[in-house]
Formats: structure tokens, sequence, C-alpha cells
């Protein structure tokens, strides 16, 4: 369910897209309505997250996956390189 608050600013920024759009100079109005859309991005971030929170484990299990996905992209890295050694091996001899 949505909050109230965060679908009156979403019909405000969207309203302020529509009618800043038109311009092909970025004018004041246009700079103040990316500023008004980050802060509503970032405020519907904080109620997200304050409404469903990630626990002390999901986030060491996001760090996790991340801390695998790096070692697979090394592990994949050596590979090549032991493989372009050997290559490089084979054709001196």
């Amino acid at each position: 369910m949505m909050n109230p608050t965060i679908g009156f600013f979403v019909v405000l920024a969207t309203t302020l897209c529509l009618f800043v759009s038109g311009c092909d100079k970025e004018g004041p109005a246009e700079k103040a309505g990316k500023k008004i859309d980050e802060t509503i991005e970032q405020t519907s971030e904080a109620v997200e997250e304050t409404i469903n929170p990630k626990g002390m484990f999901e986030k060491a299990g996001e760090m996790v996956d991340d801390a695998v996905e790096g070692v697979k992209e090394g592990a994949a890295e050596i590979k090549e390189d032991v493989t372009d050694a050997i290559e490089e091996h084979q054709e001196h001899k």
C-alpha cells in the first residue's frame, strides 16, 4: 500500500517533469524539477527502507554474494592468464 505522501510527491514530480519537458534549454524550473525528483527518490527509498528494512543477515548475505562474484571474476582472469602462459610456453618448445 502506497503512503499518501509518497503518492502526492510522485504526482508532483510527474507534473513538474511534463511541465518542463517542452523546454530545449535547461532553465531554473527544470533544475528545480530534477532536484525535486532526486529528493523524492531519496525519500521513497528511505520510506521503503523504514517499511521493509533489510536485516543484518540480509545485508551480510549481499556482501557475501558480492565477494563470491569478485572471486569468480578473479578466478576467471587467473585461468585466462594461466591458459595464455601455457599456450605461449608450448609455442616456444
